[in-house]
């Protein structure tokens, strides 16, 4: 599982628990109708309703943190980005299983432009 995904696992692992418990008080008080408070916990067709709004809930959530810290990220950001993505395709291949990483190098952008 890449970070990425784990990321994403645990946003939405953690939007359907939150929203699970959030959902629950909700349904408890709707069953309870005025009668003293206790805790139901749905079942059947109830549950699956709430659990898959959890679900939906927690991936549009994932998205939208994801587009917002993409915006958020400098030219020099999203470039890294690109290229650690690179080698960690070659690290999970086992192309570089016997390498470490050792260093990241800068250049100026007028020289690279200069080179090309």
């Amino acid at each position: 599982m890449t970070k990425g995904q784990q990321k994403t696992a645990i946003i939405v692992g953690a939007s359907v628990a939150i929203g699970f418990l959030g959902d629950l008080v909700m349904y408890s008080l709707a069953v309870s109708k005025g009668s003293k408070f206790k805790i139901h916990v749905p079942k059947g067709k109830d549950l699956f309703q709430v659990l898959a709004i959890g679900f939906v809930t927690g991936l549009i959530i994932d998205k939208s943190i994801s587009l917002i810290e993409n915006k958020l990220k400098s030219e020099q950001e999203k470039t890294l980005d690109s290229l650690v993505a690179q080698d960690l395709k070659k690290v999970e291949s086992g192309e570089l299983s016997d390498s470490l990483p050792v260093q990241i190098s800068w250049m100026k952008s007028q020289e690279i432009k200069n080179k090309a």
